[in-house]
């Protein structure tokens, strides 16, 4: 939606609340506290429920395998499915990397309506069959060559929740995920919605309400869809004298290096394409002037190797 809009659309609901306030004050004090009451929901947290572990590969011959942490939580946020046949509505974040006592997790969080959660937990085959259908979820959104076994933790969340919240507000109004998963329908107090109940009360005749309807209700478009995180393993190889660093970088979409910008300094590594952008964190520094790329055409594999510095 065009920003330039935004203080005339403001100045019509306004007026249709003037109108409606003037004209039938108990349906404006319904409006206001209806509104009220779904701002508070908008606003609720989403809460941790369950973690389960599974395996990911990073390679496309599942020669290189890790463990992907999926955090489950609920949110008022996520809509419920429309009968009992229908898809179940879900939200997940970008896969991150998290950082716990020097070693790197995998981490994704997925979020479900707590309706929906509170009537799976009430039976054990419901609650893994919805295990297993955000595991699907993960892998069909994010593009992620993962198995479809899992086993839960007893910690209901990888990491501190507040982080994985915040990777669940970073999707909802960033709105990267596609339009077919979107995870409801309207949003609960947006300008649209609140248009179309005002448009249902208001007292104007229907041919000034369908022109308003016109020149007010516009469909929001996806935009600023984020770049893959591609997937890539870290290790040092221990040598006598010196230890070595070595990464290798799963890039399925790149067929030749002159499509990828790739920058290491000490301690650091951070990558960007067309498709993809990566920033990692380098377990040990490393000799800047040592660096070697490698990149495999056949495999889409990116390997890179430098010497570790000693420790201090």
């Amino acid at each position: 939606m065009d920003p330039s809009l935004f203080p005339k659309q403001a100045s019509q609901i306004w007026e249709m609340l003037d109108d409606l306030a003037e004209q039938d004050p108990n349906a404006y004090k319904n409006f206001i506290q209806q509104n009220m009451e779904q701002g508070a929901e908008l606003f609720t947290k989403p809460k941790s429920e369950a973690c389960i572990r599974t395996e990911f590969h990073t390679a496309p011959n599942k020669s290189i395998s890790k463990f992907l942490y999926v955090n489950i939580f609920t949110w008022k946020q996520i809509g419920e499915p429309k009968t009992d046949t229908s898809p179940i509505p879900m939200t997940c974040s970008d896969l991150k990397i998290l950082s716990t006592g020097g070693t790197d997790h995998f981490v994704i969080t997925v979020a479900v309506n707590p309706k929906v959660y509170s009537e799976c937990c009430k039976d054990k085959t419901d609650l893994q069959q919805l295990f297993e259908l955000v595991l699907t979820y993960v892998k069909d959104v994010r593009k992620l060559n993962i198995e479809l076994e899992f086993s839960r933790l007893k910690s209901a969340c990888k990491g501190d929740p507040a982080i994985s919240s915040n990777w669940l507000y970073e999707i909802i109004y960033r709105k990267s995920i596609p339009e077919k998963y979107t995870t409801k329908e309207q949003d609960d107090i947006s300008n649209k919605e609140m248009i179309d109940n005002l448009m249902k009360i208001n007292l104007n005749n229907s041919e000034n309400t369908k022109s308003t309807e016109k020149t007010l209700i516009e469909e929001l478009p996806v935009e600023n869809i984020a770049k893959e995180i591609p997937l890539y393993s870290s290790n040092i190889i221990k040598h006598e004298n010196i230890n070595l660093l070595k990464l290798c970088i799963t890039l399925p979409k790149i067929n030749t290096v002159s499509e990828l910008d790739l920058h290491i300094s000490a301690d650091e590594l951070y990558l960007r394409s067309e498709h993809y952008e990566l920033s990692v964190k380098l377990e040990q520094q490393v000799d800047e002037t040592s660096v070697a790329a490698k990149f495999n055409k056949s495999s889409h594999l990116l390997k890179v190797s430098a010497n570790c510095l000693p420790f201090d």
